[in-house]
């Protein structure tokens, strides 16, 4: 089997092109865990050239989603083959797992939650906007539009 690593910004590709047999397992559990690090927030496997998917190589991917959890993190499978689609069905896990039909649309959901766990650690220091009824919070999510939702009455507000 062959491995190709990438990594970004608390995130990493990795483009996987084979069988994940029992034997191509263990090298890809030991290449995860080189490529480990304490502040990796998500994993993205791109299955598009794999030919074969064993139960051991589920079962790597969902300790590896476990651990990803445990931190707020995400675990995304991506360019699924038929027969890795079919293995996936009949063990149960298909739904386990975030699924995406390219790398790119993979890559924008851990941007997003790279972003998302940036925000919530430096919470206190984002600015408060203070209202005579409350207060709110003014952070920037998305590039594109963006939605507010209010709770009570908007009059209130404005």
């Amino acid at each position: 089997m062959k491995i190709s690593v990438k990594k970004y910004d608390r995130y990493m590709l990795f483009s996987l092109k084979g069988k994940l047999d029992a034997l191509a397992t263990k090298e890809f559990q030991q290449k995860l865990i080189g490529e480990w690090s304490d502040h990796l927030l998500c994993l993205i496997l791109d299955l598009q050239e794999i030919e074969y998917l064993s139960s051991a190589g589920l079962r790597v991917m969902l300790s590896t989603y476990k651990r990803l959890q445990g931190r707020s993190g995400a675990l995304i499978l991506c360019n699924l083959q038929p027969s890795s689609l079919e293995t996936m069905r009949f063990t149960g896990f298909l739904g386990a797992f975030p699924r995406y039909d390219s790398v790119e649309k993979a890559k924008k959901i851990c941007e997003k939650l790279v972003r998302q766990q940036r925000y919530l650690q430096n919470w206190k220091n984002v600015e408060t906007v203070r209202f005579h009824e409350g207060r709110f919070r003014v952070m920037t999510a998305e590039e594109d539009k963006c939605t507010a939702e209010i709770i009570g009455d908007i009059e209130e507000l404005l």
